[in-house]
């Protein structure tokens, strides 16, 4: 059983760049964890606090979905969209090597991604496809 309080503060930005849609965003998590349980037949328990594995991301939109003013946005009517984005956690976080609980998972991982979407009617039709990737 386990006693998880996760905060976090983050920072997203939406820019333009060659005329399409793009953004970037920055996450960075704090943990407060109060786990309990058997390993291998002995009860334990351990406090485990602190900062988290950084997380940020770029999208950017490929086909679909321009660069607009909120003017431009307002008017703009949705069409066929497809877009793709890498997600990077860096080993940032609390890890101590003999603890079986840590904050942070002492290792990269990597997230590309893409997705198409497709506007029927008054419906949309999304399909997505990723793959993590993490180091040793």
């Amino acid at each position: 059983m386990a006693k998880i309080n996760a905060y976090t503060i983050g920072y997203s930005h939406s820019f333009g760049i060659a005329g399409r849609m793009a953004s970037l965003a920055l996450l960075a998590p704090y943990a407060d964890a109060n786990p309990t349980g058997n390993v291998e037949g002995n009860r334990g328990l351990a406090y485990r606090a602190g900062l988290g594995d950084v997380r940020s991301r770029f999208v950017v939109i490929l086909l679909g979905g321009p660069a607009l003013t909120p003017e431009q946005f307002a008017r703009y009517s949705l069409g066929t969209s497809l877009g793709a984005s890498l997600s990077v956690v860096a080993p940032t976080g609390q890890y101590v090597p003999p603890r079986l609980i840590n904050v942070g998972a002492n290792r990269w991982a990597f997230h590309p991604h893409i997705g198409l979407s497709q506007p029927i009617g008054n419906w949309f039709v999304k399909t997505t496809a990723g793959v993590w990737v993490f180091t040793d």
